[in-house]
């Protein structure tokens, strides 16, 4: 009897298991909690964001803001002042009326240039204005912007690539009165004195590839930068992109941790504060995306643990079915490059994210660890002139003017330890889509 009995409640307990482990099965989901950190706990990252998601439109950052006044020729305006802000709000809060047949400035204008970094989509230009036109083709790209008055006294934005030589204008509801106030405003402390150093002989405004620098020094400020190095940070985007599956165990050589689930790989080299992964891709298939990569780059960023700092749309590489898009980080309008004051086995600069694509997969990914903090002012600086920096560049031994293609103020990045960077005010020139210092031999270019 007492046999029977217990054939009876150990059958009742096996079916008893059976709906419990049936029930488990159902209602499992992977464990998307179960890392662990460097000191062996268990962190929950789920809900948590290491930045903040950000449109496209936060990430559009002009290279240059140039004033043409007709007959009385141009200015650079100077970033580092308020009216650079004010001019660009001003720009952005008027609405596009109607697209017109294409209407390229051929000789001089009135009227506001605006540059950027790289060739962009111009549906993002359109939303950066907050406009939209649907009887228009977005799908092109453009790097250069012209808001200038017509012969009818009325304001059109006319968008154009210059490595595509093509154009795309719009009727604004911008008074051709608020325009010529923006261009003639009576604060001329904003405005750098401009030479134009290289110029072509296109008949078209905007197609036309000229550098244009100040001809007279700069005071720009120094600053020294605390760095903060969030030691959840790399947990938390290692979460994100194993997203379906636990995160390995780091594996540990010389300072790296590597991860990986056989597929893909992420690294955290804690010399350098920096993440790269990695996701090789292959396929016979020809399938291409709709999507440009910067849209495709700035999702990416958002969903694996959002944006820190200032960073702006800085250079866009497309070669056969790979495309990059690259964001630097910002101070003051001014990109700021990365500066080694040794040689390290990494020649990554940590100043920048990038976001790869082949085909419709996003294959690598790269960004720095560490956050600007607390920023000190020390001092200010008194900038050599950007035609200073042109005259060294042509005295140089090493660099070919004629294969130049731009001229920019802006930071060198100094890491003097895993906590400090200082911000210096430097010339860079660009070369072969690689960005230099403009030094003399014996120190920077800067007094």
């Amino acid at each position: 009897m007492k046999y029977e009995q217990f054939k009876t409640a150990t059958l009742v307990a096996l079916i008893g298991l059976s709906l419990f482990f049936t029930y488990q099965l159902w209602t499992y989901q992977p464990n998307l909690q179960a890392l662990e950190s460097e000191s062996g706990e268990s962190g929950n990252y789920a809900d948590s964001m290491i930045g903040e998601e950000r449109l496209i439109t936060d990430l559009i950052q002009p290279s240059s803001m140039i004033l043409h006044k007709d007959l009385e020729g141009y200015a650079l305006m100077n970033p580092l002042n308020n009216r650079y802000d004010q001019t660009l709000t001003t720009l952005r809060q008027y609405q596009f009326e109607h697209a017109i047949s294409a209407d390229p400035v051929t000789t001089s204008a009135e009227g506001i240039e605006l540059r950027f970094p790289d060739e962009l989509p111009l549906q993002s230009l359109l939303a950066y204005f907050d406009g939209n036109y649907d009887q228009m083709n977005t799908s092109r790209e453009v790097n250069r912007l012209l808001v200038y008055v017509t012969e009818e006294d009325t304001v059109n934005f006319t968008f154009a690539s210059s490595e595509k030589e093509e154009f795309m204008s719009l009727r604004t509801t911008m008074p051709a009165s608020d325009l010529k106030n923006l261009i003639y405003a009576t604060d001329t402390e904003s405005e750098l004195a401009t030479e134009v150093v290289k110029e072509n002989d296109s008949t078209y405004l905007l197609l036309r590839n000229d550098i244009y620098v100040p001809t007279e020094k700069q005071v720009v400020r120094i600053y020294d930068y605390r760095l903060r190095n969030d030691e959840e940070m790399p947990m938390l985007i290692n979460q994100r992109l194993f997203n379906d599956t636990d995160v390995p165990r780091a594996n540990q050589l010389n300072g790296e941790y590597l991860f990986t689930d056989g597929s893909r790989t992420v690294t955290h080299d804690s010399t350098i504060s920096y993440l790269n992964y990695s996701y090789p891709y292959s396929t016979d298939s020809q399938e291409e995306s709709n999507r440009h990569i910067v849209e495709v780059a700035q999702e990416f960023i958002n969903v694996t643990g959002g944006w820190t700092d200032q960073y702006a749309i800085d250079q866009v590489n497309k070669k056969d079915a790979t495309d990059q898009a690259e964001f630097r980080l910002y101070v003051n309008h001014l990109p700021v490059f990365e500066h080694r004051l040794t040689t390290t086995s990494s020649d990554q600069d940590r100043m920048k994210m990038y976001v790869t694509r082949a085909g419709t997969q996003v294959v690598s990914m790269g960004r720095p660890l560490f956050q600007l903090e607390d920023r000190y002012t020390e001092q200010e600086r008194e900038v050599s002139s950007g035609l200073d920096a042109v005259n060294q560049i042509k005295k140089s031994s090493t660099i070919l003017w004629e294969d130049v293609t731009d001229i920019r103020l802006g930071y060198k990045a100094t890491m003097t330890s895993s906590k400090r960077a200082d911000l210096t005010p430097t010339w860079f020139y660009q070369l072969d889509g690689e960005w230099e210092a403009v030094v003399r031999s014996d120190e920077e270019l800067t007094e």
